[in-house]
């Protein structure tokens, strides 16, 4: 049987229920809510979201919901957005009747200030992506440490879909510096030279990606996927001579993406012999590579302009 709220919870959210034949907004009171009294807020709204979907306690929601609401009503501004905050994560949860719409509408509007690490990746989670989501997650990250894997799940996650829909400058970049700044691992570097590269900020690239390539040789770590990473990049740039040599790199320690990228240039400028054979390992691997079997199969194609074969067969 699922577990009711205990006495100490109970006294928190008693000041919410309405007397006898008294009306209901009688209970919105302004109060004064404790650092003591939250804690206890967080604690069972964590008790509720790890139970599971169906195993999730109603009355404790609604109890929680509550007290929510007369913290929405109060006079305290912080308050106020805690009680937003708890309204918007019991949606999240899904529990029937309860809307999240007006509160992470609220929220996104709202201050950070006295926000801790805690509440702000709460935050995070219930914002649609966008700015306010950004600066919930970057509030977190300096209030945390260390991270837990959910919460650093979470935070690579919204840095690699602000990259996505092209939110690079104040989305995804001043995230993924953060997350390279205490990870320093070669997804942390890539992740941002990828962003670094669509601002066109090759000065930014080729000190993140040196320092990246040199810090994981020194210590006998891959750097296979950095130099590979480093080539694509400068082939965008148009420095095709310096990327040709780190691809090399790349493809000397073993990189299957670099090979594939040497090869498509190959078949861009023509050298379809040089192409077919980059591809070729790519095509033979087990399951074979689908940019390996696009680029073998454009290779055999005809040069433009080629007369048709039944043409050169007539007399």
């Amino acid at each position: 049987m699922v577990s009711r709220l205990g006495p100490a919870a109970l006294m928190l959210f008693a000041s919410t229920a309405p007397a006898e034949g008294r009306p209901e907004t009688s209970s919105l009171a302004p109060v004064v809510v404790s650092q003591e009294d939250w804690g206890r807020v967080w604690m069972e709204l964590a008790r509720l979201r790890a139970l599971p979907a169906g195993s999730r306690d109603v009355q404790a929601g609604r109890a929680l919901e509550q007290r929510a609401r007369v913290a929405i009503a109060g006079v305290d501004e912080r308050a106020s957005a805690r009680g937003h905050l708890v309204v918007a994560q019991l949606a999240r949860l899904g529990l029937s009747g309860i809307e999240a719409g007006p509160s992470v509408t609220e929220l996104a509007h709202r201050s950070l200030v006295g926000f801790d690490g805690a509440e702000a990746w709460l935050l995070a989670e219930v914002l649609p992506s966008g700015a306010a989501r950004v600066r919930a997650v970057l509030h977190a990250l300096q209030r945390t440490d260390p991270l837990s894997d959910e919460q650093s799940q979470l935070a690579w996650s919204i840095a690699l879909s602000e990259a996505d829909e092209l939110r690079l400058a104040q989305g995804a970049l001043p995230l993924q510096r953060l997350l390279h700044e205490r990870y320093h691992s070669i997804g942390s570097a890539i992740n941002l030279a990828l962003t670094v590269s669509r601002l066109g900020d090759r000065a930014a690239l080729d000190q993140l990606l040196a320092d990246a390539t040199r810090r994981a040789e020194s210590v006998g770590r891959p750097s296979e996927e950095l130099w590979s990473c480093w080539g694509t990049a400068l082939a965008g740039f148009g420095d095709e001579t310096r990327a040709r040599d780190y691809l090399g790199r790349a493809l000397a320690r073993g990189s299957g993406d670099a090979a594939l990228v040497l090869a498509r240039m190959d078949l861009v400028a023509g050298r379809l012999d040089a192409a077919r054979s980059g591809f070729r390992p790519s095509i033979l691997s087990s399951p074979p590579s689908p940019w390996g079997l696009r680029g073998w199969g454009t290779s055999l194609l005809p040069m433009p302009h080629t007369p048709p074969a039944t043409e050169l067969l007539q007399p």
